[in-house]
Formats: structure tokens, sequence, C-alpha cells
């Protein structure tokens, strides 16, 4: 009877660790929105593992209790048990093999602690218990090996991209129909290319993609954060974790909860860039500055830019020299001028934004040295 207890606690774990890897494959393997699963599904856990308690009165070597104990193992087991249902099912990629291949190391020394025949069921009881933690010890393990494989492919990525400057992205949108073109799309473009796409996303996968979308058209595609998103990008390995850090930040400030005004949202700039980069906050300042100018003459300077009181003196002189014909008063009502300093320049400059001449393209002013 223990053998069979001890057969069924193995079988049990297998099929504990291929569901608590499912699980974390769904979840993309962060750990973080692993242990957001885990606490949301806390009820299905605390079930795995009163299933595995009883088995800590096999020590008894009662044939009753042992009798009763092959009958809950067996419940446990048919718990645990792969669904045939289920809408997506685990897939045995290259990172799954290597994660189940560090789980395996754990489990054997573990029964290999204390000798092999010693504590035998013991020890399958605390793998059984600690199923749900082996498989994330395994992926904490595997972490560093990850990192590299990804930062390769990454790499290869960008090399591939880079020898193709001409390439031809289509993007499908519309609010019905956009997988279903995708499926057509990858049908007719499988009979002659090789061609990848998406099985599913998951709603936090969406919620993510919409961050992502929010932060790349205000900031973006907007046309009017163009020089501090050059700034910014220089803090990130590549865009797509800049507008992702963006967007964790915007979410966690509860900022897309409602609608902010133009300077709020340059604000939630600087304070972004105080939080998660090492940028110097006068420069970052000054960068928002220019952005904000460019697009219009704010006759209320925004609260993040620099004073200009110390140099009224110095633009009054700057202007008459520049416009020798026309009065200060006339200079200042149709043009912006900006002293800007170091770290952002080299030296001291004055710039001035024509609002009459703008690019026809992003609608910025045109700017000049006086």
């Amino acid at each position: 009877m223990k053998l069979i207890i001890i057969v069924e606690l193995f079988v049990n774990y297998i099929l504990l660790t291929l569901f608590n890897t499912h699980m974390l494959q769904l979840n993309s393997y962060f750990f973080k929105k692993h242990f957001k699963w885990m606490r949301k599904n806390w009820r299905k856990i605390l079930i795995q593992i009163l299933l595995i308690l009883p088995t800590t009165i096999v020590c008894m070597n009662n044939k009753i209790f042992n009798g009763i104990l092959i009958i809950i193992l067996a419940i446990s087991i048919l718990y645990n048990a792969p669904k045939r249902n289920s809408k997506i099912s685990l897939k045995f990629t290259g990172r799954v093999k290597r994660l189940l291949f560090a789980d395996i190391l754990i489990f054997s020394i573990l029964m290999f602690s204390l000798g092999i025949k010693n504590y035998i069921t013991e020890k399958l009881i605390i793998l059984n218990i600690c199923a749900s933690l082996t498989i994330l010890l395994a992926n904490f393990i595997n972490s560093p090996i990850e990192f590299f494989i990804r930062k390769k492919y990454i790499n290869s990525a960008k090399k591939i991209l880079n020898e193709m400057p001409n390439l031809l992205v289509i993007g499908i949108t519309g609010s019905y129909g956009k997988t279903s073109m995708k499926n057509f799309l990858y049908s007719v473009l499988s009979e002659k290319y090789e061609v990848l796409k998406t099985p599913w996303l998951s709603y936090d996968d969406i919620i993510r993609l919409k961050g992502l979308e929010e932060m790349v058209e205000t900031y973006y595609n907007s046309g009017q954060f163009s020089n501090t998103v050059k700034v910014l990008c220089k803090q990130f390995d590549r865009p797509f974790l800049l507008y992702e850090a963006l967007s964790d930040e915007y979410r966690a400030r509860k900022m897309h909860e409602k609608k902010h005004s133009r300077e709020a949202q340059y604000q939630f700039i600087r304070d972004f860039a105080a939080a998660r980069t090492t940028l110097d906050d006068i420069l970052v300042r000054q960068v928002l500055t220019l952005d904000y100018y460019l697009r219009d003459y704010a006759r209320k300077r925004p609260s993040f830019a620099l004073e200009q009181d110390s140099y009224k003196e110095e633009i009054r002189a700057v202007c008459l020299k520049a416009f020798p014909e026309s009065s200060y008063k006339d200079v200042i009502r149709d043009y912006h001028i900006e002293v800007f300093v170091p770290p952002f320049t080299d030296e001291k400059q004055f710039v001035l934004f024509d609002y009459q001449h703008r690019d026809p393209l992003d609608q910025n002013a045109e700017i000049r040295k006086i």
C-alpha cells in the first residue's frame, strides 16, 4: 500500500508541475503577473494542498488510513489532470523544456538529500505541497539564461530590421474583424512564405497593449514631445521599454482615469524622468520647454519651465539687434525667445521661435539661434 501511495504522490507531483508550468506560461513567465494570478485563484491552490495534507498520516502504517489515502490521492490526480476542454494548452517550447529541466534538478536534489531510500514519502509530500513554489524557483534559477537568450533574439531581430530599411509594415485597424483578417492573411501568405502569428492574447496583455498604444499616441504620434522622446530613449535599451515604463508609471499615478491638460502631460514626463531615469532635472525641464513652445506660443509660462526674469535685459538687447527695424513689443508679440543653458546646451543660447513659419509635417514652429 505504501508503494501505491508513493507512486500516486509521484504522479500527482508531475501533474502539479505541468499545471503550474502551464499557468506560468499563460502569465508570460512574469513573477508579478503570476503572483496576481495565484491570489486570484487561491481556492484552487488551497484545494490542491488540502488533497495532499492527509498523506501526512501515512507514517501511521494503518491499512484503513492508507486505503483512504490511496482514494484521496486518486481524487487529487483526477483533479490535477489536464482538462481536454482547455482553451489554450501547454506549449512545450524551448523555455518550458528548460523550466522543467530546472524543476527536475530541484526534485532530484531534494530526493537525494538524506539518502535516496530515506524519507521518500515525506519528501514527496513536501514536493507536492510546494509544487507551485518549486516551479517559481526553477523560473528564478533560469532567469539569467532566459535574459541572455532574449537579448540574443532581440539583437538578431534588430540586425535583420536594420538590413531592411524599406520594410513595409501594414497595420490592421477597426472595431471588428481584425483577428479574422489576421488569420486570413496568415493562410494566404503561408502558401509562399514562412509566417508567424500570435495565437492569442490574454486580457492583461490587451490592457498592456492598450496602455502602450495610449503612450505612443500621446507622446510620439502627437509630435508634441519629439525632442523629449529622443532624450528619454537614450535611457532605455529600445523604444518599446520606454513606452512600457511610461504606461506603467501613468497607471501607477492613476492618470489614465481622467483627461489631463497639456501642461499636466508635460509635468508627468518630468516626474517620470525623475522616477525612472538618471537624467538631470534641469535638462529635462529645458527639453520639455523646447517641445512646449515649438507647438504653440503659450502666453502663460508653464510651471516646469526655468525662470527667465534674470535674462530680461539680455533678451531685449538680443531682440533689438536681431530686429533693428522693429520695437521690442512687436518682436515678443510675434515671436518667443527662450534662453537655454547647460546641461541642455554647451553654453547659454538665445533661441527664437518663429510661429509664422512652421514645419508642414508636424506644424512645429521654426527655431533659430539669435
